[in-house]
């Protein structure tokens, strides 16, 4: 006993383990599945907070984010509109680095078949900025910065393994793009981290010259008008005062807005601002409160299961008492009983560790299978020295706290009255105040998690199951892509998508095809003028054909819908949505109401019922004008489940056109439950939470009551012999575990309403008509656990003869 961990009380511990197998696979069960899943929660706060981004100076690094209030205080939206952007970069100032960035997904047309691509056209500086490094070739020069149209390509290195056969001759080759032959001149490392500013999920696998872009191509893009395809990254040097440096980019926003918009008053009262975001807080936004909630929640849990297992030890504590006695009569000082219970509890959590291990490894592969689409930097979560040293310290920590508690159960002035105690386990015993405190502490916790999970999970599916207004079923939107759109003449290309939409329409297997974008995935903010009223709206606005209501079902509330003759003749004419009715014309009388869009007067024909898309809060005003059958976009209703292939859809568009060709295909459906991605994981998440709270709850309340019971089974026996029926001693059981009861609801509600206060921003939302059914349902749930808890450990001298429960005592 010269050393602390000698091989010989290590190994008397191992045998003293293997005599109680349930006890050490209940311990390492529950420590296993918890802290691996804290330590799961624990990595993603880790990658979020501490561990920085792959990109040199990350702290100098900043996003800017362009946003717009028109003259009603409405929100337009977020991001930057292409003409600010470019002009922020022409116009950057000293000490202060800008690159540009245009996400779009592109087909290579130069292969033997079209390959759908997500690209990224960027200036010259992107990857200075990012740090990027090159397997193979260079980073562009300055013979591709703006305004010289000098093509040229670099390449994911997961696109040149899979198209290029990783050819180390790459720099010999090209790929054409929309018309334009972009020379590759280089790959970059397999280590590069695409930052996830527009999208998490969407990493670029082709990076092409900024002046090559689709708003540059098709002269696309309004000061007014958000591109979402549009980001600005800035590197700001230390010393450079960020705040002032931000409120010169919007003195220059302002004056350049009030130069373009000097002759139409009606923009004049819009405000413009521009925020500077550190990149890592850009990549995180909005996904933050998702990985606080899956830490805090699991951390929950974990407290919930360390009272389990707390109680545990300290009923093995007073098991072993008498062993512990023994060695204290022989000449044992405290250190060295204090030794034997940290050698015993820590091997037993040593055991557990490759276990915690394994279980966030689990957890790891599952959040990158199931969440990475919603969650930044997930394919980064692997096990590291990180996760080896959380764990270790938290396991040496609890193995000091648990053996601290323990150690204070069975003090060592009262070890030798053990000796003299005639039956096992009738000596020292766990107080009621300390069962009492067990008891409450796992109810309190249980409450508020289950409290705030069922309301989240309520939350979440009501907005899945909201009606949208709308039918996507067996409805599929085509995507095709104009080849040389520059170099074609505009009436081509929209005669070849005529007869390829009519070709589609006449195919066996497809009910219904028209020229339109889905709804689920573009509505663009324009603004509308009623001169009449001399007031601006900027409600979402979408390019429709005639067969879009018809084919989503959309029912018209008065008026007409478009005839195909309109969309052949380009009549100015305009359907709005009954928002949209309701804040041009409160009376009601809308139809031939004329208004400016685009500087031209358009005649309402129509009102259709409103969309409420997932995770719209209320319906936003909306219009819908022709489209001119310019956008190569085709919503078709299939006959079958599953229509016809990629290959089936090239060979048709190439029998008619040789200037298209094809992008995507994608079903509505999947659109919808992309949108709901996050209230299914809400759902998910919450309600497998609410039910491992309960199941460890259980097991925790039916441990320490069933040590309690088992003190007790002489004096249950007792009160039957004398007449004693099963519901009055469950009654007298559950009387005694009340107050606990009351004190762990009531100090729940307490922890609740300090989370609310808080975290108000975030739960808030929670708070409705609803909420007083959860809490409801909440006290039942923790009473029916509590309840279920007093039943289960003294059932089994319910249901046996009276003379068991003596005799036991007796035998003991």
């Amino acid at each position: 006993m010269s050393t602390l961990f000698s091989a010989y009380s290590i190994k008397q511990s191992w045998e003293s383990i293997k005599r109680h197998p349930m006890f050490g696979i209940n311990v390492v069960a529950t420590i296993a599945i918890t802290l691996g899943a804290l330590l799961c929660a624990t990595t993603l706060i880790y990658l979020m907070l501490i561990k920085p981004l792959p990109y040199p100076e990350i702290d100098k690094l900043y996003v800017a984010k362009q946003s717009m209030v028109n003259q009603e205080g409405d929100f337009i939206g977020e991001g930057f509109s292409y003409p600010a952007a470019k002009h922020i970069y022409k116009n950057q100032s000293e000490n202060v680095d800008i690159a540009l960035s245009y996400l779009v997904t592109d087909v290579i047309t130069s292969l033997a078949e079209p390959v759908t691509v997500e690209s990224a056209y960027v200036t010259n500086e992107w990857f200075d900025l990012l740090g990027a490094t090159f397997i193979v070739g260079t980073n562009f020069t300055h013979q591709h910065k703006i305004d010289n149209y000098t093509p040229g390509a670099i390449l994911s290195y997961k696109l040149w393994q899979e198209l290029f056969d990783s050819d180390q001759n790459i720099q010999e080759k090209s790929i054409e793009i929309r018309g334009i032959s972009h020379p590759i001149i280089g790959v970059l490392s397999p280590d590069f981290v695409d930052p996830e500013i527009k999208g998490i999920g969407r990493k670029s696998q082709l990076w092409l010259t900024w002046d090559y872009n689709w708003a540059e191509q098709m002269g696309w893009g309004k000061l007014s008008a958000i591109d979402g395809a549009v980001s600005v990254l800035m590197k700001i040097e230390k010393g450079q005062n960020t705040n002032r440096f931000q409120h010169q980019l919007n003195s220059q926003q302002r004056d350049l807005w009030q130069q373009t918009y000097v002759d139409q008053p009606s923009f004049q009262k819009w405000t413009v601002s521009i925020a500077l975001i550190d990149l890592t807080n850009a990549i995180y936004q909005g996904q933050s409160e998702l990985i606080y909630y899956v830490f805090f929640a699991c951390l929950g849990i974990f407290f919930i299961a360390m009272t389990n297992i707390t109680n545990l030890f300290m009923s093995r504590a007073i098991e072993q008492q008498r062993n512990l006695a023994i060695h204290a009569a022989i000449g044992a000082k405290k250190f060295n009983l204090f030794k034997l219970i940290f050698i015993e509890y820590g091997v037993l959590l040593l055991i557990a560790l490759p276990f915690v291990l394994a279980i966030a490894y689990l957890g790891f592969y599952l959040l990158q299978l199931h969440l990475d689409a919603v969650l930044p930097r997930a394919k980064e979560l692997s096990l590291s020295w990180f996760s080896l040293g959380f764990s270790v310290f938290v396991l040496i920590f609890l193995n000091l706290f648990f053996t601290l508690v323990c150690r204070k159960l069975v003090p060592y002035h009262r070890l030798s009255l053990a000796l003299s105690q005639s039956g096992k386990g009738s000596g020292l015993q766990i107080k009621a105040s300390i069962r009492t405190a067990l008891i409450a502490t796992q109810i309190t916790i249980a409450a508020t998690l289950i409290f705030i999970n069922l309301a989240m999970f309520n939350q979440a599916y009501k907005t899945i199951n909201q009606p949208m207004g709308i039918s996507v079923d067996n409805i599929w939107q085509l995507r095709l892509m104009e080849k040389n759109p520059t170099e074609t003449p505009t009436e081509i290309l929209r005669s070849d998508l005529m007869q390829i939409n009519n070709a589609l329409n006449q195919h066996p297997e497809i009910a219904q095809s028209t020229i339109s974008l889905s709804p689920l995935i573009w509505f663009g903010n324009y603004p509308i003028l009623d001169a009449e009223q001399n007031k601006l709206y900027t409600p979402e606005v979408k390019l429709v054909d005639h067969g879009y209501f018809p084919m989503l079902s959309q029912p018209f509330v008065t008026g007409e819908n478009f005839s195909e003759q309109h969309i052949l003749d380009g009549e100015f004419v305009m359907v709005i949505n009954e928002t949209m009715a309701k804040l041009i014309a409160p009376s009601g009388a809308i139809l031939n109401k004329k208004i400016k869009f685009w500087g031209r007067d358009y005649k309402i024909i129509g009102v259709v019922a409103g969309l409420r898309l997932p995770n719209d809060l209320d319906i936003p005003p909306r219009a819908y004008v022709p489209d001119k059958r310019r956008r190569a976009n085709i919503m078709l209703k299939s006959k079958v489940t599953t229509p016809l292939n990629k290959v089936d859809f090239i060979n048709i568009i190439e029998s008619i056109s040789s200037h298209y060709t094809f992008r995507e295909l994608t079903p509505l459906v999947a659109d919808k439950h992309r949108l709901l991605f996050m209230q299914y994981t809400t759902i998910a998440v919450t309600g497998g939470l609410t039910i491992l709270t309960l199941f460890l709850s259980i097991i925790g309340l039916y441990g320490i009551l069933s040590y309690s019971s088992q003190l007790r089974r002489y004096e249950i026996g007792t009160r039957m012999a004398i007449g004693a029926k099963s519901i009055d001693i469950l009654s007298k059981m559950f009387k005694e575990n009340a107050n606990a009861l009351f004190i762990g609801l009531l100090s729940s509600i307490l922890a609740t309403c300090g989370l609310f206060f808080v975290f108000d921003n975030q739960l808030n939302q929670l708070i409705n008509a609803s909420a007083i059914i959860w809490l409801t349902a909440t006290i039942v749930a923790v009473t029916s656990v509590t309840l279920l808890g007093s039943y289960l450990p003294i059932r089994r001298y319910l249901s046996n003869p009276v003379i068991k429960c003596l005799r036991v005592v007796e035998e003991k």
